[in-house]
């Protein structure tokens, strides 16, 4: 079922990073692709907290 909401999420994904990154400095595409991953790292380091407690 999740599957229905990741695929579009990921089309649509895809075509506003290709927006993005050509409207912005690389520079600052970068930043933003570390900010995601440090914020999609720390949703499941909090995840895995809440399993173990």
């Amino acid at each position: 079922m999740m599957l229905f909401y990741i695929v579009p999420a990921a089309i649509i994904g895809g075509f506003v990073g290709a927006k993005v990154s050509q409207s912005v400095p690389s520079k600052r595409v970068s930043q933003i692709f570390e900010a995601v991953i440090l914020l999609v790292l720390v949703i499941n380091l909090y995840n895995g907290f809440r399993l173990f407690l």
